[in-house]
Protein backbone atom coordinates (compact mmCIF):
# COMPACT_ATOMS: atom_id res chain seq x y z
CA UNK A 1 0.00 0.00 0.00
CA UNK A 2 1.21 3.61 -0.81
CA UNK A 3 1.61 5.22 2.76
CA UNK A 4 0.30 8.66 1.12
CA UNK A 5 -3.20 6.76 -0.32
CA UNK A 6 -3.07 4.76 3.11
CA UNK A 7 -3.28 7.82 4.99
CA UNK A 8 -5.48 9.87 2.85
CA UNK A 9 -8.04 7.29 2.00
CA UNK A 10 -11.19 6.49 4.35
CA UNK A 11 -10.86 3.44 5.74
CA UNK A 12 -13.71 1.61 4.63
CA UNK A 13 -11.51 1.99 0.80
CA UNK A 14 -8.55 -0.01 2.33
CA UNK A 15 -9.83 -3.36 1.22
CA UNK A 16 -10.51 -1.95 -2.29
CA UNK A 17 -7.38 -0.27 -2.42
CA UNK A 18 -5.24 -3.45 -1.14
CA UNK A 19 -4.07 -5.97 -3.56
CA UNK A 20 -5.14 -9.60 -3.54
CA UNK A 21 -2.49 -12.42 -1.94
CA UNK A 22 -1.53 -13.19 -5.77
CA UNK A 23 -0.49 -10.07 -6.81
CA UNK A 24 3.12 -9.47 -8.16
CA UNK A 25 5.00 -6.45 -6.96
CA UNK A 26 5.36 -3.98 -9.05
CA UNK A 27 8.79 -2.97 -11.22
CA UNK A 28 10.82 -0.43 -9.64
CA UNK A 29 10.86 1.34 -13.66
CA UNK A 30 10.48 -0.23 -16.93
CA UNK A 31 12.61 1.15 -19.65
CA UNK A 32 11.34 3.96 -22.37
CA UNK A 33 12.29 1.08 -25.04
CA UNK A 34 9.92 -1.07 -23.54
CA UNK A 35 7.03 1.18 -23.51
CA UNK A 36 7.82 2.43 -26.53
CA UNK A 37 7.64 -0.49 -28.25
CA UNK A 38 4.04 -0.98 -27.58
CA UNK A 39 3.08 2.16 -29.54
CA UNK A 40 5.59 1.75 -32.55
CA UNK A 41 3.09 0.33 -34.40
CA UNK A 42 1.25 3.94 -34.52
CA UNK A 43 4.65 6.00 -34.70
CA UNK A 44 3.86 6.80 -38.68
CA UNK A 45 4.46 10.68 -39.16
CA UNK A 46 1.72 10.27 -41.40
CA UNK A 47 -1.23 7.98 -39.61
CA UNK A 48 -3.32 8.90 -36.61
CA UNK A 49 -2.13 8.09 -33.38
CA UNK A 50 -1.70 8.68 -29.80
CA UNK A 51 -0.67 10.25 -26.61
CA UNK A 52 0.39 7.97 -23.13
CA UNK A 53 1.08 9.25 -19.61
CA UNK A 54 2.15 7.14 -16.66
CA UNK A 55 1.69 8.47 -12.99
CA UNK A 56 3.48 6.28 -10.05
CA UNK A 57 3.44 7.92 -7.00
CA UNK A 58 2.24 11.47 -8.03
CA UNK A 59 5.28 11.61 -10.65
CA UNK A 60 4.78 11.23 -14.19
CA UNK A 61 7.52 8.62 -14.89
CA UNK A 62 6.46 8.34 -18.59
CA UNK A 63 4.55 10.32 -21.64
CA UNK A 64 5.27 10.28 -25.06
CA UNK A 65 3.13 10.98 -28.06
CA UNK A 66 2.98 8.74 -31.45
CA UNK A 67 1.66 9.75 -35.32
CA UNK A 68 -0.25 12.59 -36.26
CA UNK A 69 -2.28 14.99 -34.37
CA UNK A 70 -3.94 16.76 -37.68
CA UNK A 71 -3.12 14.81 -41.13
CA UNK A 72 -3.89 17.96 -43.07
CA UNK A 73 -0.81 19.83 -41.84
CA UNK A 74 2.00 17.25 -40.89
CA UNK A 75 1.32 18.37 -36.98
CA UNK A 76 2.48 15.37 -34.78
CA UNK A 77 0.86 13.96 -31.36
CA UNK A 78 3.17 15.37 -28.31
CA UNK A 79 2.50 14.57 -24.49
CA UNK A 80 0.88 18.29 -24.68
CA UNK A 81 -2.13 17.14 -27.73
CA UNK A 82 -5.29 17.76 -26.72
CA UNK A 83 -7.92 14.92 -27.21
CA UNK A 84 -11.56 14.78 -26.59
CA UNK A 85 -11.86 11.94 -24.40
CA UNK A 86 -15.55 11.27 -24.68
CA UNK A 87 -17.08 9.29 -21.61
CA UNK A 88 -13.67 9.21 -20.04
CA UNK A 89 -15.89 12.86 -18.63
CA UNK A 90 -18.30 11.33 -16.90
CA UNK A 91 -16.15 10.55 -13.93
CA UNK A 92 -15.10 14.59 -13.72
CA UNK A 93 -19.36 14.87 -13.67
CA UNK A 94 -19.42 13.11 -10.70
CA UNK A 95 -16.59 14.55 -8.57
CA UNK A 96 -18.13 17.94 -9.60
CA UNK A 97 -21.58 16.42 -7.82
CA UNK A 98 -19.54 15.20 -5.06
CA UNK A 99 -17.75 17.95 -4.16
CA UNK A 100 -20.83 20.73 -4.23
CA UNK A 101 -22.34 17.47 -2.00
CA UNK A 102 -19.49 17.96 0.40
CA UNK A 103 -20.37 22.11 0.29
CA UNK A 104 -24.04 21.26 1.05
CA UNK A 105 -25.50 22.69 -2.00
CA UNK A 106 -26.82 19.05 -3.15
CA UNK A 107 -28.03 16.14 -2.12
CA UNK A 108 -26.38 12.80 -4.19
CA UNK A 109 -30.14 11.54 -3.18
CA UNK A 110 -32.05 14.69 -4.50
CA UNK A 111 -34.40 14.66 -7.24
CA UNK A 112 -33.37 15.68 -10.41
CA UNK A 113 -36.30 17.42 -11.05
CA UNK A 114 -35.22 20.13 -7.81
CA UNK A 115 -32.46 21.37 -10.26
CA UNK A 116 -33.85 20.49 -13.78
CA UNK A 117 -37.98 20.77 -13.61
CA UNK A 118 -38.21 19.87 -17.40
CA UNK A 119 -37.56 16.09 -16.40
CA UNK A 120 -41.13 14.61 -16.45
CA UNK A 121 -42.39 12.32 -13.34
CA UNK A 122 -42.20 8.91 -13.45
CA UNK A 123 -43.56 6.05 -10.96
CA UNK A 124 -40.29 6.68 -8.57
CA UNK A 125 -38.15 9.44 -7.89
CA UNK A 126 -34.96 9.58 -10.14
CA UNK A 127 -32.38 11.20 -8.27
CA UNK A 128 -28.99 12.48 -8.68
CA UNK A 129 -27.50 8.92 -7.58
CA UNK A 130 -29.76 6.75 -10.09
CA UNK A 131 -28.10 9.20 -12.62
CA UNK A 132 -24.92 8.56 -11.34
CA UNK A 133 -24.83 5.06 -11.62
CA UNK A 134 -26.59 4.51 -14.56
CA UNK A 135 -30.13 2.91 -12.78
CA UNK A 136 -32.04 5.79 -13.73
CA UNK A 137 -34.04 3.74 -16.62
CA UNK A 138 -33.73 7.27 -18.59
CA UNK A 139 -33.31 6.51 -22.59
CA UNK A 140 -29.71 7.11 -23.36
CA UNK A 141 -29.61 10.24 -25.58
CA UNK A 142 -26.87 8.85 -28.51
CA UNK A 143 -29.16 6.60 -29.46
CA UNK A 144 -32.36 7.81 -29.14
CA UNK A 145 -30.61 11.00 -31.29
CA UNK A 146 -29.91 8.58 -33.78
CA UNK A 147 -33.20 6.97 -33.94
CA UNK A 148 -34.57 10.26 -34.65
CA UNK A 149 -32.08 10.94 -37.58
CA UNK A 150 -29.77 13.20 -35.87
CA UNK A 151 -26.21 12.62 -37.11
CA UNK A 152 -23.03 11.86 -35.47
CA UNK A 153 -21.33 15.08 -37.03
CA UNK A 154 -24.77 17.43 -36.00
CA UNK A 155 -24.27 20.46 -33.59
CA UNK A 156 -26.05 18.46 -30.75
CA UNK A 157 -26.40 21.01 -27.73
CA UNK A 158 -26.81 20.46 -23.92
CA UNK A 159 -30.82 22.34 -24.89
CA UNK A 160 -31.17 19.72 -27.54
CA UNK A 161 -30.85 16.74 -25.39
CA UNK A 162 -32.59 19.04 -22.56
CA UNK A 163 -35.88 18.75 -24.76
CA UNK A 164 -35.32 15.07 -25.72
CA UNK A 165 -35.57 14.29 -21.94
CA UNK A 166 -38.47 16.45 -21.49
CA UNK A 167 -40.63 14.32 -24.28
CA UNK A 168 -39.64 11.20 -22.64
CA UNK A 169 -43.16 9.55 -21.58
CA UNK A 170 -41.81 5.73 -20.58
CA UNK A 171 -38.65 4.69 -19.03
CA UNK A 172 -36.85 1.40 -20.37
CA UNK A 173 -37.08 -0.17 -17.05
CA UNK A 174 -38.48 0.87 -13.28
CA UNK A 175 -36.02 3.26 -11.95
CA UNK A 176 -33.29 1.64 -9.33
CA UNK A 177 -34.30 -2.00 -10.73
CA UNK A 178 -31.54 -2.29 -13.37
CA UNK A 179 -27.91 -1.16 -14.46
CA UNK A 180 -28.12 -0.02 -18.16
CA UNK A 181 -25.37 2.44 -19.36
CA UNK A 182 -26.63 6.35 -19.91
CA UNK A 183 -25.16 9.06 -21.52
CA UNK A 184 -28.14 11.36 -20.62
CA UNK A 185 -28.24 10.70 -17.03
CA UNK A 186 -24.50 12.91 -16.94
CA UNK A 187 -25.72 15.46 -19.39
CA UNK A 188 -28.48 15.80 -16.74
CA UNK A 189 -25.83 16.13 -14.08
CA UNK A 190 -24.09 18.88 -15.09
CA UNK A 191 -26.55 20.89 -15.56
CA UNK A 192 -27.62 20.03 -12.28
CA UNK A 193 -24.07 21.11 -11.37
CA UNK A 194 -24.66 24.28 -13.16
CA UNK A 195 -27.86 25.32 -11.73
CA UNK A 196 -27.00 24.70 -8.39
CA UNK A 197 -23.25 26.23 -7.93
CA UNK A 198 -25.23 29.44 -10.37
CA UNK A 199 -21.90 29.13 -12.98
CA UNK A 200 -21.26 27.07 -16.02
CA UNK A 201 -20.53 23.78 -15.91
CA UNK A 202 -17.18 24.46 -17.46
CA UNK A 203 -16.16 27.36 -14.64
CA UNK A 204 -17.54 25.10 -12.27
CA UNK A 205 -14.92 21.94 -13.00
CA UNK A 206 -12.13 24.77 -13.69
CA UNK A 207 -12.25 26.17 -10.26
CA UNK A 208 -12.65 23.23 -8.30
CA UNK A 209 -10.92 20.04 -10.61
CA UNK A 210 -8.68 21.52 -12.87
CA UNK A 211 -6.83 24.79 -11.36
CA UNK A 212 -6.43 22.68 -8.10
CA UNK A 213 -4.81 19.64 -9.75
CA UNK A 214 -2.98 21.85 -12.03
CA UNK A 215 -4.51 19.89 -14.97
CA UNK A 216 -3.57 23.72 -17.23
CA UNK A 217 -4.75 21.69 -20.32
CA UNK A 218 -8.29 20.80 -19.27
CA UNK A 219 -11.45 22.16 -20.46
CA UNK A 220 -15.17 21.27 -21.06
CA UNK A 221 -15.56 21.88 -24.57
CA UNK A 222 -18.85 23.74 -24.22
CA UNK A 223 -18.59 25.80 -27.64
CA UNK A 224 -18.13 23.97 -30.66
CA UNK A 225 -16.45 26.79 -32.67
CA UNK A 226 -13.91 27.50 -29.97
CA UNK A 227 -10.50 27.51 -31.36
CA UNK A 228 -8.12 24.76 -29.35
CA UNK A 229 -4.41 24.83 -29.16
CA UNK A 230 -2.46 22.07 -30.10
CA UNK A 231 -6.13 19.87 -30.59
CA UNK A 232 -6.22 16.72 -32.12
CA UNK A 233 -8.68 16.32 -34.86
CA UNK A 234 -10.80 12.82 -35.28
CA UNK A 235 -10.22 10.14 -37.98
CA UNK A 236 -11.62 6.82 -39.22
CA UNK A 237 -10.97 4.16 -41.79
CA UNK A 238 -12.29 4.51 -44.88
CA UNK A 239 -13.00 2.81 -48.09
CA UNK A 240 -10.24 4.59 -49.52
CA UNK A 241 -7.71 5.34 -46.75
CA UNK A 242 -7.64 7.14 -43.55
CA UNK A 243 -10.37 9.84 -43.23
CA UNK A 244 -11.76 12.26 -41.35
CA UNK A 245 -14.59 11.59 -38.27
CA UNK A 246 -16.03 15.08 -37.53
CA UNK A 247 -17.34 15.97 -34.44
CA UNK A 248 -19.27 19.11 -33.22
CA UNK A 249 -20.59 18.61 -29.84
CA UNK A 250 -21.23 21.53 -27.81
CA UNK A 251 -23.32 19.47 -24.68
CA UNK A 252 -21.01 18.66 -21.80
CA UNK A 253 -21.69 16.06 -18.68
CA UNK A 254 -21.66 12.44 -20.14
CA UNK A 255 -18.33 13.51 -22.71
CA UNK A 256 -16.83 16.60 -24.23
CA UNK A 257 -13.75 17.29 -21.83
CA UNK A 258 -10.98 18.36 -23.92
CA UNK A 259 -7.80 17.08 -21.96
CA UNK A 260 -3.93 15.59 -22.56
CA UNK A 261 -2.88 12.15 -21.30
CA UNK A 262 -0.77 13.67 -18.89
CA UNK A 263 -3.68 15.67 -17.12
CA UNK A 264 -5.19 12.41 -16.77
CA UNK A 265 -2.92 11.12 -14.84
CA UNK A 266 -2.80 13.90 -12.44
CA UNK A 267 -6.75 13.69 -12.35
CA UNK A 268 -6.19 10.01 -11.26
CA UNK A 269 -3.50 10.33 -8.71
CA UNK A 270 -5.52 13.51 -7.18
CA UNK A 271 -8.46 11.48 -6.75
CA UNK A 272 -6.84 8.34 -5.11
CA UNK A 273 -4.48 10.66 -3.08
CA UNK A 274 -7.52 12.67 -1.90
CA UNK A 275 -5.98 15.80 -3.14
CA UNK A 276 -9.19 17.72 -3.88
CA UNK A 277 -12.15 19.09 -1.35
CA UNK A 278 -12.49 17.84 2.37
CA UNK A 279 -10.63 14.17 1.44
CA UNK A 280 -14.14 12.60 1.33
CA UNK A 281 -14.05 12.04 -2.29
CA UNK A 282 -12.77 8.84 -3.11
CA UNK A 283 -14.66 7.43 -0.76
CA UNK A 284 -18.29 9.02 -2.28
CA UNK A 285 -16.63 7.95 -6.19
CA UNK A 286 -15.10 4.62 -5.59
CA UNK A 287 -18.03 2.94 -3.64
CA UNK A 288 -19.52 0.46 -5.54
CA UNK A 289 -23.12 1.52 -6.80
CA UNK A 290 -26.19 -0.60 -6.03
CA UNK A 291 -29.69 -1.78 -7.30
CA UNK A 292 -32.97 -1.22 -5.38
CA UNK A 293 -32.60 -4.90 -3.88
CA UNK A 294 -28.86 -3.92 -2.55
CA UNK A 295 -26.84 -5.74 -5.70
CA UNK A 296 -23.83 -4.16 -5.88
CA UNK A 297 -22.53 -3.15 -9.10
CA UNK A 298 -19.11 -2.40 -10.49
CA UNK A 299 -19.40 0.69 -11.34
CA UNK A 300 -18.97 3.61 -9.07
CA UNK A 301 -19.85 7.16 -9.28
CA UNK A 302 -18.93 8.24 -12.95
CA UNK A 303 -16.52 5.53 -12.11
CA UNK A 304 -15.75 1.90 -13.56
CA UNK A 305 -14.54 -0.71 -10.92
CA UNK A 306 -12.62 -3.47 -11.77
CA UNK A 307 -10.16 -5.85 -10.94
CA UNK A 308 -6.49 -6.29 -13.58
CA UNK A 309 -3.97 -8.76 -12.35
CA UNK A 310 -5.28 -9.18 -8.98
CA UNK A 311 -5.31 -5.63 -8.46
CA UNK A 312 -8.58 -3.88 -7.42
CA UNK A 313 -8.40 -0.40 -9.99
CA UNK A 314 -10.46 2.07 -10.94
CA UNK A 315 -10.69 3.77 -14.66
CA UNK A 316 -13.59 4.55 -17.60
CA UNK A 317 -12.89 4.71 -21.18
CA UNK A 318 -14.46 6.52 -23.96
CA UNK A 319 -15.07 6.77 -27.63
CA UNK A 320 -16.73 9.25 -29.77
CA UNK A 321 -16.46 9.83 -33.74
CA UNK A 322 -12.43 8.76 -33.97
CA UNK A 323 -11.71 9.67 -30.30
CA UNK A 324 -10.83 6.61 -28.47
CA UNK A 325 -9.55 7.12 -24.61
CA UNK A 326 -9.02 4.74 -21.67
CA UNK A 327 -7.26 5.45 -18.04
CA UNK A 328 -6.79 2.77 -15.30
CA UNK A 329 -5.59 3.60 -11.69
CA UNK A 330 -4.16 0.56 -9.46
CA UNK A 331 -4.45 2.31 -6.01
CA UNK A 332 -2.49 -0.06 -4.08
CA UNK A 333 0.50 0.29 -5.96
CA UNK A 334 0.39 3.94 -6.68
CA UNK A 335 0.46 3.74 -10.86
CA UNK A 336 -1.60 5.02 -13.75
CA UNK A 337 -1.89 5.30 -17.01
CA UNK A 338 -3.76 7.30 -19.58
CA UNK A 339 -4.28 6.59 -23.28
CA UNK A 340 -5.83 8.95 -25.69
CA UNK A 341 -6.29 8.82 -29.74
CA UNK A 342 -7.22 10.00 -32.50
CA UNK A 343 -8.25 6.53 -34.40
CA UNK A 344 -11.29 5.07 -34.30
CA UNK A 345 -10.13 1.45 -35.01
CA UNK A 346 -7.54 2.10 -32.20
CA UNK A 347 -7.99 0.18 -28.90
CA UNK A 348 -7.00 1.81 -25.81
CA UNK A 349 -8.19 -0.18 -23.21
CA UNK A 350 -5.48 -3.09 -24.09
CA UNK A 351 -3.00 -0.69 -24.38
CA UNK A 352 -3.64 0.78 -20.83
CA UNK A 353 -3.37 -2.87 -19.71
CA UNK A 354 -0.02 -3.88 -21.41
CA UNK A 355 1.39 -0.56 -20.03
CA UNK A 356 0.22 -1.74 -16.46
CA UNK A 357 1.61 -5.46 -17.40
CA UNK A 358 5.41 -3.96 -17.79
CA UNK A 359 5.28 -2.44 -14.65
CA UNK A 360 3.58 -5.44 -13.11
CA UNK A 361 6.31 -7.83 -14.64
CA UNK A 362 4.23 -9.51 -17.19
CA UNK A 363 5.12 -10.58 -20.73
CA UNK A 364 3.75 -8.26 -22.96
CA UNK A 365 5.96 -9.39 -25.83
CA UNK A 366 3.18 -11.95 -27.74
CA UNK A 367 1.01 -9.00 -27.58
CA UNK A 368 3.05 -6.62 -28.97
CA UNK A 369 3.80 -8.96 -32.24
CA UNK A 370 0.60 -9.21 -32.70
CA UNK A 371 -0.46 -5.17 -32.96
CA UNK A 372 2.78 -4.67 -35.02
CA UNK A 373 1.28 -7.29 -37.46
CA UNK A 374 -1.82 -5.14 -37.37
CA UNK A 375 -0.57 -2.18 -38.13
CA UNK A 376 1.18 -3.61 -41.16
CA UNK A 377 -2.63 -4.17 -42.59
CA UNK A 378 -2.51 -0.57 -42.16
CA UNK A 379 -0.18 -0.23 -45.50
CA UNK A 380 -1.26 -3.16 -47.50
CA UNK A 381 -1.89 -2.16 -51.11
CA UNK A 382 -3.37 -4.42 -53.67
CA UNK A 383 -2.06 -4.78 -56.80
CA UNK A 384 -3.74 -7.89 -58.16
CA UNK A 385 -5.08 -6.87 -61.34
CA UNK A 386 -9.17 -7.07 -62.02
CA UNK A 387 -10.49 -9.75 -63.96
CA UNK A 388 -13.49 -10.65 -66.26
CA UNK A 389 -16.33 -12.12 -64.34
CA UNK A 390 -19.72 -13.08 -66.24
CA UNK A 391 -23.48 -12.43 -65.40
CA UNK A 392 -23.79 -15.30 -63.64
CA UNK A 393 -21.31 -14.10 -61.08
CA UNK A 394 -22.76 -11.36 -60.53
CA UNK A 395 -25.90 -12.50 -59.56
CA UNK A 396 -24.56 -15.08 -57.71
CA UNK A 397 -23.07 -12.53 -55.24
CA UNK A 398 -25.47 -9.61 -55.40
CA UNK A 399 -27.93 -9.54 -52.84
CA UNK A 400 -28.56 -7.77 -48.70
CA UNK A 401 -25.92 -8.90 -46.21
CA UNK A 402 -26.42 -7.59 -42.61
CA UNK A 403 -23.02 -6.32 -41.67
CA UNK A 404 -22.33 -4.32 -38.21
CA UNK A 405 -23.31 -1.09 -38.44
CA UNK A 406 -25.87 -1.37 -41.55
CA UNK A 407 -26.89 -3.79 -44.15
CA UNK A 408 -24.70 -3.52 -47.09
CA UNK A 409 -26.48 -3.86 -50.46
CA UNK A 410 -24.91 -5.47 -53.66
CA UNK A 411 -26.42 -4.94 -56.79
CA UNK A 412 -26.16 -5.28 -60.25
CA UNK A 413 -25.76 -2.09 -62.72
CA UNK A 414 -25.40 -3.48 -66.15
CA UNK A 415 -22.05 -5.26 -66.55
CA UNK A 416 -20.95 -3.85 -63.27
CA UNK A 417 -21.22 -4.45 -59.31
CA UNK A 418 -22.23 -1.24 -57.36
CA UNK A 419 -22.07 -1.56 -53.10
CA UNK A 420 -22.77 0.61 -50.38
CA UNK A 421 -24.46 0.49 -47.05
CA UNK A 422 -28.41 0.48 -47.65
CA UNK A 423 -29.46 4.12 -48.13
CA UNK A 424 -25.74 5.34 -49.14
CA UNK A 425 -23.94 6.23 -51.88
CA UNK A 426 -22.45 2.66 -53.45
CA UNK A 427 -18.86 2.22 -55.17
CA UNK A 428 -17.98 -0.13 -57.94
CA UNK A 429 -16.31 -3.33 -57.51
CA UNK A 430 -13.33 -4.56 -58.92
CA UNK A 431 -13.54 -8.40 -59.46
CA UNK A 432 -9.85 -9.79 -58.97
CA UNK A 433 -11.96 -13.53 -58.26
CA UNK A 434 -14.90 -15.54 -58.85
CA UNK A 435 -15.36 -14.42 -54.94
CA UNK A 436 -13.00 -11.26 -54.15
CA UNK A 437 -13.68 -8.25 -55.07
CA UNK A 438 -12.16 -4.23 -54.80
CA UNK A 439 -13.11 -0.79 -53.94
CA UNK A 440 -10.31 1.09 -53.48
CA UNK A 441 -8.28 -0.20 -50.47
CA UNK A 442 -11.42 -2.17 -48.99
CA UNK A 443 -12.13 -5.74 -49.89
CA UNK A 444 -15.22 -7.90 -50.82
CA UNK A 445 -15.13 -11.73 -49.85
CA UNK A 446 -18.10 -13.53 -50.61
CA UNK A 447 -18.52 -17.31 -49.22
CA UNK A 448 -19.89 -19.55 -52.04
CA UNK A 449 -20.27 -23.18 -52.01
CA UNK A 450 -19.97 -24.35 -55.54
CA UNK A 451 -21.89 -22.66 -58.00
CA UNK A 452 -24.09 -21.78 -55.66
CA UNK A 453 -25.45 -17.92 -54.70
CA UNK A 454 -22.99 -16.62 -51.92
CA UNK A 455 -24.33 -16.60 -48.10
CA UNK A 456 -22.17 -14.47 -46.57
CA UNK A 457 -19.86 -11.25 -46.89
CA UNK A 458 -16.43 -9.89 -45.48
CA UNK A 459 -15.36 -6.50 -45.53
CA UNK A 460 -12.21 -6.08 -45.03
CA UNK A 461 -10.39 -1.97 -44.87
CA UNK A 462 -6.96 -1.49 -43.67
CA UNK A 463 -7.82 -1.46 -40.04
CA UNK A 464 -10.93 -3.27 -39.14
CA UNK A 465 -13.15 -6.24 -41.29
CA UNK A 466 -16.54 -6.72 -40.89
CA UNK A 467 -18.59 -10.11 -41.81
CA UNK A 468 -22.15 -10.74 -42.29
CA UNK A 469 -25.02 -13.83 -43.59
CA UNK A 470 -27.24 -13.03 -46.32
CA UNK A 471 -30.44 -11.41 -45.72
CA UNK A 472 -33.46 -13.45 -47.30
CA UNK A 473 -36.58 -12.07 -47.96
CA UNK A 474 -39.22 -11.84 -44.97
CA UNK A 475 -40.86 -15.12 -46.06
CA UNK A 476 -44.52 -13.51 -44.89
CA UNK A 477 -46.93 -11.26 -45.87
CA UNK A 478 -45.54 -8.06 -45.23
CA UNK A 479 -48.80 -5.71 -46.11
CA UNK A 480 -49.87 -5.39 -42.70
CA UNK A 481 -47.27 -3.59 -41.65
CA UNK A 482 -46.43 -1.41 -44.55
CA UNK A 483 -47.35 2.49 -43.31
CA UNK A 484 -45.94 5.48 -41.95
CA UNK A 485 -45.02 5.40 -37.95
CA UNK A 486 -44.12 8.50 -35.52
CA UNK A 487 -42.74 8.26 -32.60
CA UNK A 488 -43.57 11.37 -30.12
CA UNK A 489 -40.68 10.97 -28.07
CA UNK A 490 -37.69 11.26 -30.85
CA UNK A 491 -40.42 13.44 -32.81
CA UNK A 492 -39.93 11.29 -36.30
CA UNK A 493 -41.52 9.32 -38.76
CA UNK A 494 -40.44 6.25 -40.52
CA UNK A 495 -42.23 4.64 -43.55
CA UNK A 496 -41.93 1.07 -43.62
CA UNK A 497 -42.62 -0.46 -47.02
CA UNK A 498 -42.51 -3.38 -48.90
CA UNK A 499 -39.34 -3.38 -51.43
CA UNK A 500 -39.59 -6.57 -53.61
CA UNK A 501 -40.39 -8.97 -50.04
CA UNK A 502 -37.97 -6.76 -48.09
CA UNK A 503 -39.30 -4.46 -45.31
CA UNK A 504 -37.37 -1.27 -45.70
CA UNK A 505 -37.69 1.61 -43.10
CA UNK A 506 -37.34 4.54 -45.00
CA UNK A 507 -36.43 7.57 -42.47
CA UNK A 508 -36.04 11.24 -44.31
CA UNK A 509 -32.35 11.65 -42.98
CA UNK A 510 -31.06 8.28 -42.16
CA UNK A 511 -32.08 6.39 -45.55
CA UNK A 512 -33.30 2.73 -45.82
CA UNK A 513 -32.82 0.72 -43.15
CA UNK A 514 -33.84 -3.00 -43.90
CA UNK A 515 -36.00 -4.85 -40.80
CA UNK A 516 -35.14 -8.88 -41.00
CA UNK A 517 -38.47 -10.65 -39.94
CA UNK A 518 -37.53 -12.64 -37.05
CA UNK A 519 -38.69 -16.46 -35.48
CA UNK A 520 -41.50 -14.38 -33.70
CA UNK A 521 -44.59 -13.92 -34.83
CA UNK A 522 -44.73 -10.10 -35.85
CA UNK A 523 -40.91 -10.00 -34.49
CA UNK A 524 -38.27 -7.90 -36.77
CA UNK A 525 -34.68 -6.61 -36.41
CA UNK A 526 -32.33 -4.66 -38.77
CA UNK A 527 -28.72 -2.92 -38.05
CA UNK A 528 -29.20 0.52 -36.95
CA UNK A 529 -32.93 0.21 -35.32
CA UNK A 530 -32.48 -2.81 -33.12
CA UNK A 531 -35.16 -5.35 -32.35
CA UNK A 532 -39.16 -4.06 -33.77
CA UNK A 533 -42.37 -6.07 -32.10
CA UNK A 534 -45.25 -4.91 -34.07
CA UNK A 535 -48.57 -4.33 -32.03
CA UNK A 536 -52.16 -5.12 -33.10
CA UNK A 537 -55.52 -4.12 -32.08
CA UNK A 538 -58.09 -6.58 -30.74
CA UNK A 539 -59.26 -6.87 -34.66
CA UNK A 540 -55.99 -7.74 -35.71
CA UNK A 541 -54.95 -4.36 -37.49
CA UNK A 542 -51.18 -3.31 -36.85
CA UNK A 543 -51.54 -0.32 -34.36
CA UNK A 544 -47.62 1.03 -33.77
CA UNK A 545 -44.36 -1.06 -33.11
CA UNK A 546 -41.84 -0.80 -29.65
CA UNK A 547 -38.18 -0.66 -30.64
CA UNK A 548 -35.33 -2.25 -28.76
CA UNK A 549 -32.06 -1.18 -28.88
CA UNK A 550 -29.09 -1.41 -27.07
CA UNK A 551 -29.62 1.49 -24.45
CA UNK A 552 -33.33 2.72 -25.65
CA UNK A 553 -35.93 -0.47 -24.65
CA UNK A 554 -39.60 -0.25 -25.46
CA UNK A 555 -39.69 2.98 -27.68
CA UNK A 556 -43.50 3.38 -28.73
CA UNK A 557 -43.88 4.22 -32.58
CA UNK A 558 -47.62 4.69 -33.69
CA UNK A 559 -49.32 3.88 -36.96
CA UNK A 560 -50.63 6.78 -38.88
Amino acid sequence: MNPLLLRATPLVLVAFLTPGAAAQEARDSVPDAALDALFAPWSASDSPGAAVAVIRDGEIVYSKGFGCAQLEYGIPITPHTVFHVASVSKQFTAAALCLLAEDGVLELDDPIQRFVPSVPDFDAPITLRHLLTHTSGLRDQWEMLSIGGVRDDDVISTSHILDLVARQRELNFPTGERYLYCNTGFTLLAEAASRASGMPFRDLCEQRIFAPLGMTRTHFHDNHQELVPDRAYSYTAGPDGIEKSVLSFANVGATSLFTTAEDLVRWMWGLAASELGTGDLAFRMLEPGQLGDGSALPYGLGVALETHRSFEAFGHGGADAGFRSDVLFLPSVGIGVAVASNLAEFDPRTLTRQVLDLYLGYDVEPLRRQAASSSDDVATTFSTEPIAIDAATRAAVAGLYNLRGGVMEVRIAGDQLLAGRMGETATILSPLSPTRFRAGSTTFEFRRADDAPADALTVRTAMSSASGNRIQPAGRDLAPYVGRYFSEEVGTYYDLRDDDGFLIAHHARRGALLLNATSSDDGFAGAGLGAVRFERSEAGTVTGFRLFGGRVLNLWFERD
